[in-house]
């Protein structure tokens, strides 16, 4: 380094460059490299690979859900599903879409008229299986059980939470003939919504039944719109630097307490073809999609601090030299 005083300072940094690139033909490189700069990329890599200090590294496996707590969120996420009994003539099984809640105990709970198909036929034979198809998780859940009414000292709190979930059944009570049922689960099998896939297992009812539901499950699907609607450019940021690669596609599939899930595209050269494991589609190389996930450093139990933590993430990802604050959360 050559001080560069007031008087001559022009001269000096003359000599100063003529020095720089005279050293640079003595190593062979034929270029002057700034030491100034090599520091800033050396500090940049070193930001980059702890600049997400709400998440899990790449490195580390993400978290998820048990599987009896993600049967206990989708069948405390949904609101309908398909109930059924066995016929009372024929002895086939005969099929009704039912409005229901989960209890405390995970045992749907829902309203039949007297005199339909359903209620008729539960009353000749109790068992029956209520099915639950959550897509944005691509899960089924199947319970198999007996149904019963709903024995009175458990009236009170089931008739305030379906009423909640399903407001319209108060003037449905008013042209009466309908009672609360609910059934007694026995079974619990959850499976893949893709048929090909051959992931379907029985879960043991215990672990069902005391299973702690997802605290971002009420929540998930706003956040889920929110990210993939005006900030879509900030999650395929942050995916490319997350992962490391540059990405045609990213898309928010998947969000509960432990981390979320994107499905992301890689972007590739116009030259890609099928026997490479690519599709081309009018002259386009486009990449088959593949779902991911990305794991937070601990739990996320509100909707605030889920939304923060994207906000700060999308922040990180852009990392703008300029910023002083991250972008408000929508």
């Amino acid at each position: 380094w050559l001080p560069c005083h007031a008087n001559g300072g022009r001269s000096t940094e003359m000599l100063r460059t003529v020095c720089l690139l005279g050293l640079a033909a003595l190593q062979g490189t034929g270029r002057v490299r700034s030491p100034a700069r090599g520091s800033r990329v050396a500090a940049s890599a070193s930001a980059s690979a702890t600049r997400f200090t709400n998440l899990l590294p790449l490195t580390t496996a993400a978290p998820e859900l048990t599987a009896v707590q993600r049967a206990r969120t989708i069948g405390a996420s949904a609101e309908s599903g398909v109930l059924s009994t066995l016929h009372e003539q024929a002895s086939f099984p005969f099929s009704a879409a039912v409005n229901f809640v989960l209890n405390e105990r995970g045992e749907p709970v829902f309203m039949l008229k007297a005199g339909s198909v359903t209620q008729a036929n539960a009353a000749i034979a109790p068992s029956a299986s209520l099915l639950v198809v959550d897509t944005s998780v691509g899960k089924m859940l199947t319970l198999q059980g007996a149904v019963v009414t709903l024995p009175e000292h458990e009236f009170a709190e089931s008739h305030v939470n379906f009423l909640n979930v399903h407001p319209v059944a108060r003037e449905c009570m008013a042209t009466g003939g309908l009672a609360f049922y609910k059934m007694t689960v026995q079974k619990c099998y959850m499976q893949s919504v893709e048929t090909t896939a051959a992931d379907g297992a029985w879960l043991p009812v215990d672990a069902y039944s005391a299973a702690t539901i997802d605290a971002l499950a009420p929540f998930s699907k706003a956040i889920v719109e929110s990210v993939n609607g005006p900030k879509r450019a900030d999650l395929r940021k942050f995916c490319e630097t997350y992962f490391g690669s540059p990405l045609s596609h990213a898309e928010l599939v998947g969000l509960d307490e432990l981390g979320f899930d994107v499905e992301v595209a890689a972007a590739l050269p116009a030259s890609a073809n099928k026997r490479s494991g690519r599709d081309v589609e009018g002259g386009q190389a486009k990449a088959r999609r593949e779902r991911r996930r990305v794991g937070f450093d601990g739990p996320r139990r509100t909707e605030q601090e889920a939304r923060s933590l994207f906000v700060k993430a999308f922040f990180q990802a852009w990392d703008p030299p300029s910023a002083e604050s991250p972008p408000a959360a929508n």
